[in-house]
């Protein structure tokens, strides 16, 4: 886990598999039966590994305390095997807790309206709450507008 305590927020994890190297980093990996997701995607969206990576260093998975994450990677183990590297080097742990920090804190924002599909890959297809959030009613470039629900 990983706490921002000012702003009453917790992220827990539970990685796959974490290898302890030698030298006291730690590398990191996710089984994907589906395909993983590109280097691009992760730095766009899909934010899993490089969130767990934060964990790691800061000590957020208490039975192997804090230690520098050497690498991390998606194992693609379905029909088309792939191994897809997380781009740390790229979006380096301070940047990814940072930009966590900055989500979290737009969430909570009373101002901020919110959207049904935040940041979809794709919208040819639909989504898993669509049918939830009553999609349809509005484009997906529309921008969001807060309303207030008490």
């Amino acid at each position: 886990t990983g706490e921002i305590t000012e702003m009453d927020f917790t992220l827990t994890a539970r990685a796959d598999r974490i290898d302890l190297l030698s030298d006291g980093g730690a590398r990191i990996y996710d089984y994907k039966t589906g395909k993983p997701p590109t280097r691009n995607q992760q730095i766009a969206f899909e934010k899993q590994l490089l969130l767990e990576a934060a964990l790691a260093e800061r000590g957020g998975f208490a039975d192997i305390g804090a230690r520098i994450v050497a690498g991390a990677e998606y194992i693609g183990v379905g029909s088309t095997p792939a191994i897809v590297a997380a781009p740390l080097d790229e979006v380096p742990v301070p940047r990814i807790w940072a930009e966590l920090r900055s989500l979290i804190g737009n969430w909570q924002d009373e101002t901020q309206g919110y959207t049904a599909r935040m940041a979809p890959d794709l919208i040819a297809y639909a989504g898993d709450y669509d049918h939830l959030s009553r999609h349809g009613e509005w484009e997906d470039s529309d921008p969001a507008h807060p309303e207030d629900m008490r």
